[in-house]
């Protein structure tokens, strides 16, 4: 092993390196929880011990090549920074003073800027946070700079309760412009997931920010670390909540088992369940359905004879094929609207059970329905051009009741409806399209 360099090069190399470790553990701890004070105060002290031989030596160099104001500012940043390693270190007056003494004294320390935006973050001051980060992409833009920005927009646009959309659209861009930047850094890709997963949830609905939220956490999670458990686990459950907005509950399912696997405190297991009661409602309100229509029960036969109000059809549900279906348009009543839950609550995606003039049944998915009544029974739909998916799930994660070794299975045909303004009819009626503000 080589002697450790005793240079004022080498002690601020040194001292950055023990500064960055100790600052990420607060941020990214992943371990056991009850060891993290012990680990973050070791990490806190040998930080500030490797600045403090820095500052010794900087008193002794008398090296004239050096630039006194960039060191002091370097020296400055250093201690700020392994200050606010700690909770309350980044709530001290102290770490403000001399990460703002350092940015004054040497403007281009982004990382400088980076640490104050996120001290007057962690104290509440958003609006002073969000002019700090301003102020390092003023000097440079980079990367982590850009992210930690996109992440405040989303919480300053969502604090007050009175959601400001621009915010979240300008979060967006953000992530994006992160992501080109650094096309290899996972957390800009999950960063660009939470942001269009954000915009869908709070602005839009719309199925497009869900496929580019998909598309987002997926190229995250090819990039992330396997080491990095926590972190890998808070994806997988956030890609969750976009697998289950775009029906795809094989995939909600499988992310869920991977957290609930690595962290097994995020409550993965009871989404998993209450995902598993979701897909068996639907399949037994449909099979309910049916079986009432079969029996021609009295309640059923005004539904039953309103069936045939729709008309020649251009095409019936039995005739739909899987995946797209252009040039097709079907007519249908709702005869259930199905009772949301979880995210979809947050949304303006509804699902509905339908049945066409043969009496044949299927669900239905329409995106970007915010501010639009519940479709009651009886309710005529002209769904043009859906899509068709089979959905399938498997209990995997349980034993089996049978005790075969195979797990409970349930799926029904779904059809999904992602541009209403253009492909739906509601009694006769098209909607006006949702716009962004």
């Amino acid at each position: 092993m080589s002697p450790p360099d005793t240079t004022l090069d080498g002690l601020l190399t040194a001292a950055q390196t023990a500064v960055d470790a100790a600052y990420a553990l607060h941020d990214e701890y992943n371990g056991p929880l009850a060891e993290k004070p012990k680990r973050v105060a070791a990490a806190h002290s040998a930080a500030l011990a490797a600045v403090a031989a820095c500052e010794a030596a900087q008193s002794e160099a008398d090296d004239p090549s050096w630039d006194k104001h960039a060191l002091q500012a370097r020296l400055y940043y250093l201690r700020g920074k392994a200050i606010a390693s700690t909770e309350e270190g980044r709530l001290s007056d102290e770490a403000e003073r001399l990460l703002a003494d350092a940015v004054k004294l040497k403007p281009s320390l982004n990382d400088a800027w980076n640490c104050l935006g996120e001290c007057f973050w962690e104290r509440g001051e958003l609006d002073t946070a969000r002019h700090t980060f301003h102020g390092a992409l003023e000097h440079e833009r980079t990367c982590a700079t850009l992210c930690h920005l996109s992440m405040l927009l989303r919480m300053s646009s969502l604090a007050t309760g009175h959601r400001e959309d621009s915010l979240l659209l300008e979060s967006v861009m953000l992530a994006k412009e992160a992501a080109r930047l650094e096309p290899s850094n996972a957390n800009a890709w999950k960063g660009l997931g939470t942001a269009h997963l954000t915009v869908h949830l709070n602005a839009t609905s719309a199925a497009e920010d869900l496929h580019m939220a998909n598309r987002a956490f997926t190229q995250a999670g090819k990039l992330m670390a396997t080491a990095d458990t926590a972190i890998h686990a808070g994806l997988c459950m956030d890609h969750s909540v976009v697998k289950v907005l775009l029906d795809q509950h094989d995939e909600y399912f499988r992310l869920l088992t991977e957290a609930h696997t690595l962290d097994s405190t995020l409550g993965a297991d009871e989404k998993r369940e209450h995902g598993w009661l979701y897909v068996v409602q639907i399949c037994d309100a449909i099979a309910a359905k049916r079986d009432a229509f079969d029996r021609g029960e009295a309640k059923h036969k005004k539904m039953i004879n309103s069936l045939a109000e729709l008309g020649t059809p251009t095409c019936l549900l039995s005739q739909l094929t899987l995946g797209e279906n252009p040039g097709r348009t079907v007519m249908v009543k709702v005869v259930l609207s199905v009772p949301q839950t979880g995210m979809r609550i947050q949304t303006g995606t509804k699902m509905v059970i339908v049945a066409d003039q043969n009496a044949d049944l299927m669900a239905v998915t329409i995106y970007a329905l915010r501010g639009v009544a519940p479709f009651e029974p009886g309710t005529t739909l002209e769904l043009k051009e859906p899509s068709l998916l089979r959905i399938e799930a498997a209990k995997t994660w349980a034993a089996s009741p049978t005790g075969d070794g195979k797990p409970m299975t349930a799926g029904f045909h779904l059809l999904r409806i992602e541009s209403p303004s253009t492909h739906l009819k509601v009694n006769g009626h098209g909607l006006q399209p949702v716009r962004r503000r």
